[in-house]
């Protein structure tokens, strides 16, 4: 067989079988599909960043995993459509940043999985990302809705983070532990007075610092992914 017609074999192969992806790097792309149909959209934010610094006699906070979405969306073939994957969220020696958002702009607009609040060393920054309010350390993560799922919230020092579904929040040293994902663990708090947090998985919070006056950074919050799988069509 000459190579033109393996080419063209190979592409009309592509057509049929692609119709699917799933994206862990983070950056905004554009996901085009080969069949109109329906089709399963899972968005995981990235996770906020676990607390640290050196204010304060005790551990820090860890950071809140970042929200899960999974929505169906009928698309169409060969038209692009654009969603962004949030990157880790660096832990500091100051108050653990937020995780940022995962996006999907699809044919009934943009759709959003909010990220995780970070750790502080009195408690969880931007906790109204859970769109409920909960402050309560450890929080587990709750389906708001249909497809919508909470990130976990993290630990307060010597506490665990919170748990989602089959996983569990990251373990309570003397800092915190942060809030585990749909897709990733929570870090670890750090053990003893100046250890650092420890990151956490895809998704998930970052451990909190144990500080007592030392400038120990907070784990990083795991970064989001992007899932598509194609259902048929009908």
């Amino acid at each position: 067989m000459d190579a033109a017609t393996l080419g063209a074999l190979s592409a009309k192969i592509n057509a049929v079988t692609n119709r699917g992806l799933r994206q862990a790097t983070a950056g905004t792309y554009s996901f085009t599909p080969t069949v109109t149909g329906w089709h399963v959209v899972r968005l995981q934010a990235a996770g906020g960043a676990g607390g640290g610094g050196s204010a304060g006699s005790t551990g820090y906070w860890g950071g809140c995993a970042g929200e899960f979405v999974e929505v169906t969306q009928w698309l169409i073939a060969g038209t692009p459509y654009s969603y962004t994957v949030p990157g880790t969220t660096a832990g500091t020696a100051g108050n653990g940043a937020s995780g940022a958002d995962a996006t999907f702009v699809g044919p009934q607009g943009t759709i959003t999985a909010k990220g995780g609040g970070g750790g502080t060393s009195t408690g969880l920054t931007n906790v109204l990302q859970r769109r409920d309010g909960v402050t309560t350390s450890a929080q587990p993560a709750l389906f708001a809705a249909i497809g919508v799922m909470f990130g976990a919230n993290g630990g307060a020092s010597n506490s665990v983070g919170g748990y989602c579904g089959r996983n569990a929040g990251g373990a309570a040293l003397t800092g915190g532990g942060g809030g585990s994902s749909w897709f990733g663990i929570g870090g670890t708090g750090g053990a003893a007075w100046g250890n650092p947090g420890s990151a956490g998985g895809t998704g998930a919070g970052g451990g909190g610092a144990a500080s007592n006056g030392l400038n120990a950074s907070g784990g990083a919050g795991g970064g989001g992914v992007f899932e598509i799988e194609f259902l048929g069509t009908n």
